[in-house]
């Protein structure tokens, strides 16, 4: 056990004084002792009055480490290294995920940071008070949100997929509302991209697939005719996919498409005997395989016999069956919004299994740079407009009717040429949010150096400059911009 002191002030007429506020710390996993296991749950410790603060925390390894969310305005969320006593000011920052140290941001960095803040406040509460009371009931029913977008929010050029913004952003809301835990959510069908492209780095993206999969009609995830996040195997024996369970998994839910052509499929643990189960149906629906599984264990699933067998992803959850918090990746590198909307041969199941996910937000990013690009849709900002709120009505069609955060990225010019000035599109954006009281407009723009000039921070990568460099730093940005938006007023 160490003992971390520290005093927060802020500047005022009369010089220094006291700031007022709390440190909300969460351990980032739980912490095996000899016959004593330390749950991840939060504790919250004010400020004094003077604005001093005296932390008793455990000293960590490199297994897991601290988050600590300064619930104090201008306040951020640090994941440290206690190693003894110290003050707060001097505890090393580290990687959640690995437990390295990470270089300290430059102060520049840091003062642009408070200053976009301050500069541009984040204003949703009216549009998410169903966010809020979701939130309320996390004890007894799990939180879901969904993160919809392109490449960016599917992970292009990150190391590894707790790098991407979904899970980024769910590690500081399970911290910020001291929330234990939890799975990784729904993981779509890999994209050819990411076994094509350098965008995506080997094994970053959980679900693996293997062996030739794919019946000559859908020849790939690539093939739209299914809708993105979709496979299919028919008649060959050869073709599975695996996911090896997170640290916290409990069960993994396998989601799949069945129908008057469908067969059998199956899933196994561990190289272990074969569980069959049925891919027929009268009608095409959607359906589950749920496989309860401990963190390690490697879950094989594929075609088994008879028709067809199409995946389009699974869930992995983490003891979050029945409460807790869960961010969904629903990203697919390259879409355009023509794309999603069309689906010939299953039409919008994957409209389907999104909103079989329960959603109570979805945020939406990267909309409409696919859509604008010169090599993609070439969409200008009024065909834009239209191409996003038909996309909404779709969507609320189809039954996902919670909130919406509708996002702008940062100016995507530095190395993706657009049909006209990225600005006319967020002004698009932010127009949509203004005409619609279900929708809360984020600019990412006002908070983020942009990808066009030098990029002094190394927040992108060296390919596109767009996407972001292989650490997510600039992942953790949006997440950190999601998370103040969505805090507890």
């Amino acid at each position: 056990m160490s003992t971390i002191t520290h005093k927060f002030t802020r500047p005022s007429t009369e010089g220094r004084v006291a700031a007022v506020g709390s440190l909300i710390c969460t351990p980032s996993a739980r912490v095996e002792l000899p016959a004593e296991t330390v749950l991840p749950e939060a504790f919250i410790q004010p400020l004094e009055a003077d604005g001093s603060v005296t932390l008793q925390l455990d000293n960590t390894n490199d297994l897991w480490c601290w988050c600590i969310r300064e619930d104090i305005p201008r306040g951020r969320t640090r994941w440290v290294a206690v190693t003894g006593d110290a003050d707060y000011a001097d505890l090393v920052d580290v990687d959640p995920s690995s437990g390295v140290v990470k270089p300290p941001l430059p102060p520049i960095w840091q003062s642009y940071v408070d200053g976009a803040i301050a500069a541009a406040p984040l204003n949703g509460y009216a549009t998410l008070l169903p966010w809020h009371a979701a939130v309320s009931r996390r004890q007894s029913k799990r939180v879901n949100v969904g993160l919809f977008g392109a490449s960016l929010v599917e992970g292009a050029f990150v190391e590894s997929f707790d790098r991407t913004i979904g899970q980024q952003l769910a590690g500081l809301l399970r911290a910020q509302h001291g929330v234990a835990g939890g799975g990784r959510g729904f993981i779509g069908i890999p994209t050819t991209a990411m076994t094509t492209s350098l965008e995506y780095l080997p094994g970053m993206w959980p679900l693996a697939l293997a062996g030739p999969a794919i019946d000559p009609v859908d020849p790939g995830p690539s093939a739209f005719d299914l809708g993105p996040k979709h496979v299919c195997a028919y008649g060959n024996g050869a073709w599975s996919a695996s996911l090896t369970a997170g640290p916290d998994a409990s069960s993994v839910v396998i989601h799949h498409v069945a129908g008057a052509a469908g067969g059998a499929a199956y899933w196994r643990k561990n190289g272990g005997a074969k569980t069959v189960f049925s891919t027929f149906a009268a009608e095409t629906e959607l359906a589950r395989a749920v496989v309860p599984v401990a963190p390690g264990d490697v879950v094989e699933f594929g075609w088994e016999a008879g028709g067809y067998f199409i995946l389009t992803g699974v869930s992995e959850n983490g003891g979050d069956e029945d409460g807790g918090l869960q961010v969904h990746n629903l990203g697919h590198a390259g879409m355009t919004l023509a794309q999603w909307s069309d689906g010939a041969a299953i039409p919008a199941s994957w409209l389907e299994d999104m909103a079989s996910l329960e959603l109570d937000l979805l945020i939406m990013q990267d909309l409409p740079i696919n859509d604008a690009s010169t090599g993609g849709g070439n969409l200008l900002p009024a065909a834009a407009r239209t191409a996003v709120e038909d996309f909404i009505a779709l969507l609320r069609v189809g039954g996902i009717t919670c909130p919406i955060v509708l996002a702008a990225n940062v100016d995507p010019t530095g190395g993706m040429p657009l049909a006209a000035p990225w600005q006319q599109y967020v002004d698009v954006l932010e127009a949509i949010a203004a005409a619609d009281p279900t929708i809360t407009f984020v600019n990412h723009g006002e908070r983020i150096p942009s990808t066009v000039g030098p990029d002094v921070f190394d927040l992108y990568n060296d390919v596109d400059h767009v996407h972001a460099a292989a650490n997510g730093t600039v992942n953790m940005w949006y997440a950190e911009t999601y998370a103040q938006l969505l805090a507890s007023r």
